[in-house]
């Protein structure tokens, strides 16, 4: 429904409200007709528009249920179609009638805009090229027109549009020789996202490509998750973005890819990291759009590892794999196109560069204790499994800054109560424990984020 109100002098602006309902629909995105990007498939779609008597417009997406699949007919990634899709526990519906996806985005009058996403129960495929891929067609989209006040008071409004009129002897807002006047007085506008994904299982394969097929026999690391948080906010006002990263209950698994779909209850005797809880952050500051300071930190609960030897290999294996698609992903992007370089715009680009500030960076980690149990499973040394090594931590402090004019280079590592234990030795054995650091008593625990209980004795 719409109300109109342009036509009344001194009356409430223009409000409206716009619903749709579609039980079923499948987007296709594609750059033309033999260059496919992604399908998404969804049921029970309900979007919503309102914008009411204070002109924030506020937008609702839901969907019961979701599925994303890549179409390219990239080999490198093609044996993995499906990138999101419902839990197989979700098949039968939630009793709460609760939507598997939740969009909702508010844009006030000045341009500031929050955006929320929520998931629940899926399973994501983590290949990295592939997602990518995808984002790429969506980062080609025109920002909104927002006019400022004197814009406004140049501009005639003609039913719910604005137009922008040209004043004589000036030239017009489009034009390139004022494109650097409007450029400074570009607004700035508040943005936050914020993504949440709830129960979800996220897979990690060693082989994505067309001829792996992985649905089959591939080898796959699973982290299944209670929680997980990531908020962006950007405020050009005070020239500062900030991005935060929280995970809850986050468990390790490993085996084929059919297990990391099929498996609805994954036992913790099974998982490779007991159930953690770490947080972690970046925040850059700009100084006349320039950045001058960037701030990382991680914090994290203690963590407790009880491997096999052959899991830990899958995992390291399926871990450089990833680590390698992203390098690649990452320098295929920064790499300039040898058409596109300029020789002339280079000189005067050199000949006019600036002298940047230094930029202060520094990197803070807290880790509340670190325990590693490797185990031998392999059946030929002894005839059920068997504790090898035990390494043991209390805690963990690492601070790395970087020298600027005003403050010196700062690299500090701290590990306290450092113990390393040879399980194959007798419990009361003198020989059991093979190396030991200084017993140093821990004041600042809170600061560590160490309770003062010993979490290390959880595995036992």
């Amino acid at each position: 429904m719409v109300h109109f109100g342009y036509d009344k002098k001194d009356g409430p602006p223009t409000t409206y409200h716009f619903t749709v309902d579609i039980s079923s629909v499948i987007f296709h995105f594609c750059i033309d007709e033999s260059d496919l990007v992604a399908d998404v498939e969804g049921s029970e779609m309900k979007w919503s528009l309102l914008k009411k008597k204070d002109r924030v417009s506020r937008q609702v997406l839901t969907f019961d249920s979701i599925r994303l699949s890549q179409t390219s007919s990239n080999k490198e990634w093609a044996g993995v179609p499906e990138l999101l899709f419902p839990l197989k526990e979700n098949s039968g519906g939630d009793s709460n009638n609760s939507p598997q996806l939740t969009y909702k985005s508010t844009s006030k009058l000045c341009g500031d805009n929050v955006k929320v996403l929520i998931v629940k129960d899926a399973c994501i495929f983590l290949v990295y090229p592939a997602w990518m891929f995808v984002k790429a067609f969506f980062q080609n989209l025109p920002n909104p027109d927002i006019m400022d006040i004197e814009e406004v008071q140049n501009s005639v409004q003609i039913a719910d549009r604005w137009y922008r009129i040209q004043k004589e002897g000036l030239p017009s807002i489009d034009s390139p020789s004022n494109a650097k006047i409007i450029a400074s007085k570009k607004i700035l506008t508040d943005f936050q996202l914020r993504i949440v994904l709830e129960s979800p299982r996220i897979v990690l394969v060693d082989n994505p490509s067309q001829d792996s097929c992985i649905l089959e026999k591939g080898q796959a690391v699973t982290l299944g998750l209670g929680h997980l948080d990531f908020l962006l906010h950007n405020d050009p006002r005070k020239e500062i973005i900030q991005k935060t990263f929280f995970l809850h209950d986050l468990e390790v698994f490993t085996g084929t890819t059919i297990d990391a779909i099929s498996s609805l209850n994954q036992q913790q005797q099974h998982s490779l990291l007991y159930p953690l809880c770490l947080g972690a952050g970046l925040t850059s500051c700009y100084q006349s759009g320039d950045l001058v300071e960037t701030s990382k930190w991680i914090s994290s609960d203690v963590v407790s590892v009880r491997s096999a030897y052959t899991d830990m290999t899958l995992a390291i294996d399926v871990f450089l794999r990833v680590v390698l698609d992203y390098r690649d992903v990452q320098n295929a992007e920064s790499s300039p196109s040898v058409d596109s370089v300029n020789v002339a715009t280079i000189t005067t680009e050199s000949q006019n560069l600036k002298l940047l500030p230094v930029i202060k960076k520094s990197t803070s980690v807290a880790c509340g204790g670190f325990d590693l149990l490797v185990i031998d499973d392999s059946g030929r040394h002894f005839a059920g499994t068997q504790d090898l090594v035990q390494v043991s931590l209390s805690g963990i402090l690492y601070r790395n800054v970087t020298a600027t004019e005003s403050s010196p280079l700062e690299i500090r590592l701290q590990l306290f109560n450092l113990e390393l234990a040879d399980c194959l030795q007798p419990q009361e054995s003198p020989f059991r424990i093979v190396a030991v650091g200084n017993h140093i008593k821990i004041n600042d625990q809170k600061d560590m984020g160490i309770a003062p209980d010993d979490k290390r004795q959880r595995w036992r």
